[in-house]
C-alpha cells in the first residue's frame, strides 16, 4: 500500500502540460480580444460624441420651445383678462406691445452663435404683437388705424435696431418680414388705405437707412416690392371710375398725391445718399427701383389730378429738374474727379430720360421737338469740345428721337420703300424740316475735326448714325 501511495498518478504529467498549454492559449486570446477592446473603447467615445452633436441642437430646442410656450400662454392670458373686462383693451395692448418688445430684447441678448435662440425668441414676440393688433384693431375696433400702424412701424424699426448690435439679420428679417405682412393684412381687412400705406413707407424708409449704413441689403427688394404694390393699389382704387369701393376711408387728392411724392422721395434721397455720399455703386435693385419709383409716382400723381394743367406743369418741371441735376453730376461732378464708371452712366442715362419726360409733358407740338433738336446740337458740340463721346451719344439720341417724333423718319421710310408712291415733300410738317437741318448740322459737327479720337470705331459708328 505505502509503495502504491507514493508512486505518481498515471497521466499526471500529461494532464499538467495541457492545463499549462491551454493557459497560453488563454492569455493569447486575451491578448488579442483586448487589443479589439481597447480599440472598440477608443472608438466609442468619437462616435458618441458625433451623436451628441448630432442631437444636441434638437435637445436644445427642446427647452427653448417649452419657454417660447410659455410666454405665447402668457399673452393668452392677458388677451382674457382683457376680453373679460378685467384689464381695459387699450391697456392690455399697451402691456401686450411691451411683453412683445421684451421678447425680442431676448432675442437681441442671445450670444452670436445661439442663433436658433435669437429667431424663436423674436418669433415668439411676432405671435404675441400681431394677433393682438389684429383683434384690437379688426374684432374689437378698439385701436385706430394709425395707432394700430404706429406699432407696427415701432416695433419692426426696434427689430432693426436691436439687430444692429450683433449683426443678427435674423432677427432684422423676421421683424420687418412680420411687419410688412401685418400691415397688407390690416389694410385689407380695414379698408384704411392711408395709415398702413405710410406705415409700410416708413419701413421702407427705415430699410433704406440701413441700407445707407450697409446693413440689410438684402431685405430692399421684398420691402421695395411691397411699398410699390400699396401705393400702385390707392392709386388704382381712387382713380377709378366710381371712386374708392364703398366702406373704405376716405382719402384726400393731396393725400395721395402726397404718399406717392413720398415713395419716389424715400428711394430717390437714398440712392444719392448711397452713390455720392457714401461712394456706393449703383446697384441693380436700385436702378430698378428708382424707374419704377418714378414711374408709379408721375403716372400716379397725373392720373389722381385728373389732368389739372397745373399738377402736369409741375410733373414736367420736376422731371427736367431732375434732369438737369443728374447731368450735372454725371459730367461735372463724376467725370471731373475722374470715376467713369456705372454711377457715370446711369446718372447720365437718368438724366436723358428724365429731360426727354419732362419735356415732352411740359411743350406740345413742335415745341418738344425744336427742344430736342437744340439738345441735340448742344450736346454733339459740347461733345466735341470736351472730347466726350457720352455727350456726343447723348446729342445723337435727341437728333434721332427728334426725328422720330416729327414723322422725318417714318417718312424718309416710306419715300425709300414705296419711291415716289408715297408723296411730295410739301408733306412734311414743320417740325419735319427742323429735324432735318438739325441732322445735317449734327453730322458736319461730328465729321469735323482732327483729334485723336477721329480713327476711334466708336466716333466712326456714331457718325454712321447720324448719316
Amino acid at each position: 500500500m505505502a509503495g502504491t501511495t507514493s508512486s505518481p498518478q498515471p497521466g499526471m504529467e500529461e494532464l499538467l502540460r495541457l492545463v499549462a498549454d491551454l493557459q497560453n492559449r488563454v492569455l493569447l486570446l486575451e491578448g488579442r480580444a483586448g487589443g479589439a477592446v481597447s480599440a472598440a473603447a477608443e472608438a466609442a467615445p468619437v462616435a458618441d460624441s458625433a451623436a451628441a452633436g448630432a442631437f444636441e441642437g434638437t435637445a436644445g430646442l427642446v427647452p427653448l420651445l417649452g419657454k417660447a410656450l410659455l410666454g405665447l400662454s402668457a399673452a393668452y392670458l392677458l388677451r382674457a383678462l382683457s376680453e373679460f373686462g378685467v384689464l381695459p383693451l387699450t391697456a392690455g395692448m399697451a402691456v401686450g406691445m411691451v411683453y412683445a418688445l421684451w421678447w425680442l430684447l431676448l432675442a437681441a441678448r442671445t450670444a452670436l452663435e445661439e442663433r436658433a435662440h435669437a429667431a424663436v425668441y423674436a418669433l415668439t414676440s411676432v405671435l404675441i404683437l400681431v394677433p393682438l393688433l389684429w383683434e384690437t384693431s379688426v374684432r374689437f375696433h378698439a385701436v385706430p388705424g394709425w395707432i394700430a400702424a404706429g406699432v407696427l412701424v415701432l416695433f419692426a424699426v426696434f427689430g432693426l435696431a436691436i439687430s444692429w448690435r450683433k449683426d443678427l439679420a435674423v432677427i432684422a428679417w423676421i421683424t420687418t418680414l412680420a411687419g410688412l405682412l401685418a400691415a397688407c393684412g390690416l389694410l385689407l381687412a380695414t379698408h384704411d388705405l392711408a395709415p398702413f400705406i405710410l406705415a409700410l413707407l416708413a419701413m421702407a424708409a427705415a430699410v433704406e437707412y440701413s441700407a445707407c449704413l450697409e446693413h440689410w441689403l438684402r431685405e430692399r427688394w421684398v420691402v421695395a416690392i411691397t411699398a410699390d404694390l400699396a401705393v400702385l393699389l390707392l392709386t388704382y382704387l381712387f382713380t377709378r371710375p366710381g371712386g374708392l369701393p364703398e366702406g373704405y376711408a376716405a382719402i384726400s387728392t393731396g393725400g395721395v398725391i402726397g404718399i406717392q411724392i413720398a415713395l419716389l422721395a424715400i428711394y430717390l434721397s437714398s440712392t444719392i445718399v448711397r452713390t455720392l455720399w457714401r461712394h456706393f455703386t449703383f446697384t441693380a435693385f436700385e436702378i430698378a427701383q428708382c424707374v419704377a419709383a418714378f414711374l408709379i409716382s408721375t403716372s400716379g400723381a397725373l392720373r389722381a389730378a385728373e389732368g389739372d394743367p397745373a399738377a402736369l406743369a409741375a410733373v414736367a418741371v420736376f422731371c427736367l429738374v431732375c434732369g438737369a441735376l443728374c447731368y450735372l453730376v454725371s459730367f461735372a461732378f463724376l467725370e471731373r474727379k475722374g470715376r467713369r464708371d456705372r454711377n457715370f452712366y446711369t446718372y447720365a442715362a437718368f438724366g436723358l430720360l428724365l429731360v426727354l419726360t419732362g419735356s415732352r409733358l411740359l411743350l406740345s407740338g413742335a415745341g418738344y421737338l425744336l427742344l430736342w433738336a437744340l439738345l441735340g446740337v448742344l450736346f454733339l458740340r459740347m461733345g466735341r469740345a470736351a472730347g466726350r463721346m457720352m455727350l456726343k451719344w447723348h446729342g445723337a439720341a435727341y437728333l434721332a428721337l427728334a426725328s422720330l417724333g416729327s414723322g422725318l423718319a417714318g417718312y424718309a421710310a416710306a419715300r425709300f420703300l414705296t419711291g415716289s408712291g408715297h408723296g411730295h415733300a410739301d408733306e412734311m410738317a414743320a417740325g419735319a424740316y427742323l429735324a432735318m437741318a438739325a441732322g445735317v448740322l449734327g453730322y458736319v459737327l461730328v465729321s469735323r475735326g482732327g483729334s485723336g479720337e477721329d480713327a476711334d470705331w466708336n466716333l466712326r459708328l456714331l457718325r454712321a448714325v447720324l448719316a
